[in-house]
């Protein structure tokens, strides 16, 4: 059965912050860690999930992951990006407890042994960036393009054609 419950706890800092709906009480969470790692003391129990005010990158599937104590940050971030069909151009990061930005370098079990939240698990929250210098390129599709959809992809060729020029009529 499931149970909805809605709190608020301090931080490190002594700050109030709002606690988001749990599924399960703290109880039956604490439990199902300690079962998990158990079952498997080579794994790190982690919840992943969407930042709040994301709306560009898709929600996961499945948002429990047990993942190895040896993968690294960024073998776990490919692991997301690969779950969400990103396509190159798209920039995500990864904040752990909605504040913190991990070193890539570091390994899971470093970031858990840091950063585990009171019932266990790691929470990791994803969300995106505007990246490669344009506003909207991110968001190109050959589809939108074809259909003259896409202003900004044509604002941004028409700018890179004319420095293009300009730099040819420098040259000669």
């Amino acid at each position: 059965m499931l149970k909805m419950e809605m709190s608020a706890k301090l931080d490190k800092n002594s700050n109030l912050k709002k606690v988001t709906k749990r599924k399960k009480a703290y109880a039956s969470r604490i439990e199902e860690v300690a079962a998990m790692r158990t079952k498997f003391p080579t794994k790190v129990p982690t919840i992943v999930k969407r930042f709040h005010k994301e709306a560009s990158l898709p929600l996961l599937e499945k948002v429990k992951f047990l993942v190895p104590e040896e993968t690294t940050m960024s073998q776990f971030v490919a692991i997301i990006r690969k779950r969400m069909n990103l396509r190159p151009n798209q920039a995500i990061y990864l904040l752990v407890n909605n504040r913190s930005m991990m070193n890539l370098s570091m390994t899971i079990a470093e970031v858990y042994n840091e950063h585990k939240d009171d019932d266990g698990m790691l929470h990791v929250t994803y969300a995106s960036q505007e990246v490669f210098g344009a506003t909207g390129v991110t968001e190109i599709s050959r589809n939108s393009y074809d259909n003259g959809k896409n202003v900004y992809l044509k604002k941004y060729i028409i700018k890179w054609f004319v420095l293009y020029v300009e730099q040819l009529n420098l040259i000669s």
